[in-house]
């Protein structure tokens, strides 16, 4: 038990500051238990990941050049094998396209089909349409305040300043 007086104001602001913390992380561990299943549904909404996600971030990352497995892997954190299985799929839909590297013929290169641009228009329209109707629901102050809560959040994971967590 904590039984010292607390003389200097700094002290002070501090102890409320550390209570203040750990009040908010026992209301944010709180909020996710009670929530869980609503939690799970707004990450998958959020979450661009398997064949649709590697369409989408080709389109807008590699539109107009190559791209490789590995960078599918390091972008999405999956495994080789993943990344295969989802390149395969997106091959025989003839969303994408490989070719033997010029300069490592043990890569291939990436690239987007024209039937494989416009379903990656389709699927950003339609994020886009769901972004809106959360907008609609939550306002457009909120929203911003979230795209800013989420910008801090991430520029900390890129920066590997959360610990615990790491991109």
């Amino acid at each position: 038990m904590h039984t010292e007086s607390l003389n200097d104001s700094s002290d002070a602001s501090s102890l409320t500051s550390n209570s203040s913390t750990e009040n908010l992380a026992r209301d944010f561990t709180r909020l996710h238990i009670d929530n869980a299943q609503s939690i799970a549904l707004l990450t998958s909404a959020f979450c661009i990941g398997g064949e649709d996600g590697v369409l989408i971030w080709l389109k807008s990352r590699c539109s107009d050049t190559s791209t490789y497995a590995m960078d599918i892997c390091s972008h999405f954190g999956l495994t080789p094998g993943r990344v295969a299985n989802i390149v395969k799929k997106l091959e025989e839909r003839d969303y994408i396209s490989r070719r033997p590297d010029p300069e490592d013929h043990r890569r291939s290169r990436i690239d987007l089909t024209q039937k494989g641009r416009n379903q990656a228009d389709n699927l950003l329209r339609q994020m886009e349409d769901h972004h809106r109707q959360i907008i609609r629901v939550i306002g457009e102050d909120n929203a911003r305040h979230c795209i800013e809560f989420m910008n801090q959040i991430l520029s900390q994971l890129d920066r590997n300043l959360i610990p615990g967590i790491s991109s």
